[in-house]
C-alpha cells in the first residue's frame, strides 16, 4: 500500500489494471474463497502508526482479543501484538468466525482509542490479510516468524523479552531445546519481506 503512493500515474494505472484482471480489490488485500484450515492473520494500523505503543493499550488489546476469541470459539495457536500491527494463527472449520472476530476487534478498539485520544473519525486499522498455512514446514516457519517479529522490528533482542506474544507459552510447554531446534529446522529467512512496506 505504501509503495503505491510512490508510483507515477502510469505505474499506478498498470497496477490497478493488473489487480482488476485478477478480480482483486484495488487497494486492499484480496480474500480468496476460504476453506477449513490453519490461517495466519495479519493486520496493521493505518500507515503503521504506533497507536499500540503504550503497554496498557497492548494489554487491553490482548485481553479483548482473547475474550472475543473465546466468545466466537476461535483458539489462537500463536500470536504477537506490536505497536503498529499484529499477527495470529488459528485453525478454523470455516472463515466466518475470523471475519467476525476482526470486525468486532477493530471496531471496538478504533472507537475506544479515538475517544481516549480525543480524535474523531481517525482511521485506525487498514484491512487485514490472511494466508492459508499449506504444510507442516509452512506452519513451523510461520510460528517462528510470529515469535521473532518483535526482534525483527527491533523492540527486543530475544523473543522471550516481549510480553505480548505466545512465545513464552511455547517455551514453557516444549522447553528451550525444542525452541532451539524449531529455529534451526524452520529458519525464517526472507519470510515476510516487504509486508511492512
Amino acid at each position: 500500500m505504501y509503495e503505491y503512493r510512490k508510483l507515477n500515474k502510469i505505474e499506478k494505472k498498470e497496477i490497478l489494471r493488473h489487480r482488476k484482471e485478477r478480480g482483486f480489490p484495488f487497494h486492499s488485500p484480496p480474500h480468496f474463497k476460504k476453506e477449513a484450515g490453519i490461517y495466519l492473520i495479519t493486520a496493521a494500523i493505518y500507515e503503521h502508526k504506533p497507536i499500540l505503543l503504550d503497554p496498557i493499550r497492548r494489554n487491553y488489546f490482548l485481553e479483548y482479543f482473547f475474550c472475543l476469541a473465546a466468545e466466537i470459539k476461535i483458539k489462537p495457536h500463536a500470536w504477537v501484538i506490536l505497536p503498529n500491527h499484529y499477527h495470529f494463527m488459528t485453525k478454523v472449520e470455516n472463515f466466518n468466525p475470523i471475519q467476525k472476530l476482526i470486525k468486532q476487534l477493530h471496531g471496538k478498539t478504533s472507537y475506544l482509542w479515538n475517544k481516549e485520544d480525543g480524535i474523531q473519525n481517525r482511521k485506525i486499522w487498514f484491512k487485514y490479510s490472511d494466508r492459508l498455512i499449506r504444510s507442516d514446514v509452512h506452519y513451523h516457519t510461520t510460528l517462528n516468524y510470529i515469535h521473532f517479529n518483535p526482534v525483527k522490528h527491533g523492540y527486543v533482542k530475544t523473543p522471550g523479552e516481549w510480553k505480548w506474544s505466545s512465545f513464552e507459552l511455547f517455551r514453557i510447554k516444549f522447553g528451550d531445546d525444542w525452541i532451539e531446534k524449531q529455529m534451526k529446522n524452520y529458519p525464517i529467512g526472507h519470510y515476510g519481506k516487504g509486508w511492512d512496506d
